[in-house]
């Protein structure tokens, strides 16, 4: 199955892992997880491939298997690595029947994507825009205007999650975010995309 864009009034798209490379030359890709259930991956037998939920390609896959510490998934309209190098860089989604709802008490990485984040004083910080899922815990990636900085969501830092309203309220120590944009004054180049 290899179709077009997403068909209109389809559900919403969720990121579960991004294609990172590719592996050897039949077509095979490096899948990188952006979900905290990657055992999961193993009873897909179809997804959407993009840049964005909005730009999908609906894609068959013939098979996802582990690497080392990584992912290769096998597509069944790609069969080489020409092919497969169009691919690198774009996300994997799925939709809402195959997403993974985190427990209790845990937010999934769409949930957070888009919020807000403002000091405890109600000042704007910037807006989350990317999630890495570190071993010991995530941390955040927030963008303010060019700018963008990292905040570790440790419990001494996150003083409030409200999904519904968008926003997460920090205390942080002085001088991880400066001003309200952050520190570093490097260029963002993030994309925002929902994930798992």
């Amino acid at each position: 199955m290899k179709s077009g864009a997403k068909p209109q009034g389809a559900q919403q798209l969720y990121a579960a892992g991004k294609l990172v490379g590719c592996f050897g030359i039949k077509g095979l890709l490096k899948l990188q997880p952006v979900t905290r259930t990657p055992e999961r991956f193993s009873k897909l037998r179809s997804a959407y491939v993009g840049t964005s939920p909005e730009s999908t390609t609906a894609y068959e896959i013939e098979s996802i298997e582990s690497k080392g510490k990584g992912l290769v998934v096998k597509f069944a309209a790609i069969d080489d690595r020409t092919a497969a190098e169009g691919l690198v860089g774009k996300y994997l989604f799925v939709d809402e029947e195959q997403r993974v709802r985190p427990g209790r008490g845990s937010y999934s990485v769409d949930d957070l994507i888009g919020c807000e984040v403002k000091g405890a004083d109600g000042k704007l910080l910037g807006v989350v825009i990317e999630v890495y899922q570190l071993s010991g815990h995530d941390l955040w990636e927030v963008q303010s205007g060019t700018t963008k900085a990292m905040i570790p969501a440790v419990k001494e830092f996150i003083r409030q999650v409200d999904i519904k309203r968008r926003t997460i309220t920090v205390e942080l120590p002085d001088g991880l975010i400066e001003g309200g944009g952050a520190a570093g004054g490097k260029a963002a180049d993030g994309e925002e995309v929902p994930k798992e």
